[in-house]
């Protein structure tokens, strides 16, 4: 199986490089990452192994602490031979794509799709990218039966998609949440995914999601969008807290749903609290 990573907003460079040190072994058949800037993305991959990357001093995170999300890949080939046309990320429409997993059903789909995209590869991982932008998020969601899926945006944002057991872990840390395949013990306790879908703002905070956790608890959580404004306030004790005040009009004053949850989730993780 592959190894892949997102990694948040002013991430260093060395934690980076850590990350993929614990995971790349036995994924010698292609490393690449992908960033945005001046909403063009900037992709860097190569068909050779991540030891072999770092012995060459090639630029896979060279842009890094950068302000922006990176996605990072290591790839052992499932389908299609060791290329660069076959290495992740795979760019299309809006979308930059990374991809641990096995899509099954690729085969059928990508004779389908071919009658209107010129594939480069032989991947199904490059065909699920296409797949993406054909039928959307939702439909996606719904179809896709195993792996894990890592879009990012031009616009910056991310989304994750994982179905079936895929694995994916994620830990909220200073610099916003890492998400990947696995982390280092050295992160301590991680929140396990079985099965769900993320999304992930530009300022590094998870700010939709729906998923259910990988333990005997086997519960689920999601984030819930709700317009405010922050301001102080004097509590019963008379001390001042930080409170961000839940309006009941919603969305009313945000018709981009997602730069609202992005604002609220960044409020949440610079201290503030949420108050009716």
């Amino acid at each position: 199986m592959c190894r892949i990573v997102a990694l948040p907003p002013f991430f260093p460079k060395k934690k980076a490089m850590e990350i993929v040190k614990d995971f790349y072994i036995g994924n010698d058949d292609g490393t690449g990452s992908v960033y945005v800037k001046d909403e063009k993305f900037v992709v860097n991959k190569w068909n050779q192994s991540f030891e072999e990357v770092v012995k060459q001093k090639l630029p896979l995170f060279d842009h890094m602490p950068y302000n922006g999300w990176t996605l990072a890949h290591v790839r052992a080939a499932s389908h299609g031979k060791n290329t660069y046309d076959n290495t992740h990320p795979f760019v299309k429409g809006n979308y930059a794509m990374i991809h641990n997993g096995v899509f099954h059903e690729y085969a059928p789909v990508k004779a389908a799709l071919s009658a209107t995209h010129k594939f480069k590869g032989q991947t199904d991982s490059e065909v699920a990218a296409v797949l993406w932008n054909v039928i959307g998020r939702r439909k996606f969601i719904k179809t896709m039966e195993s792996g894990v899926y890592m879009f990012l945006k031009r616009n910056g944002r991310v989304d994750v998609v994982c179905k079936s057991g895929g694995d994916l872990v994620f830990q909220n840390t200073k610099y916003g949440t890492v998400m990947a395949s696995e982390l280092p013990h050295t992160y301590g306790r991680k929140q396990t995914v079985l099965e769900g879908s993320f999304k992930l703002g530009r300022n590094g905070d998870i700010i939709r999601s729906n998923w259910e956790k990988d333990d005997a608890a086997n519960w689920s959580w999601e984030y819930n969008y709700m317009d405010g404004y922050g301001k102080r306030v004097k509590t019963k004790k008379g001390k001042k807290k930080n409170v961000i005040k839940i309006e009941k009009d919603g969305f009313d004053h945000y018709p981009d749903e997602d730069e609202y949850a992005e604002n609220m989730a960044l409020a949440s993780r610079n201290g503030y609290v949420w108050a009716v």
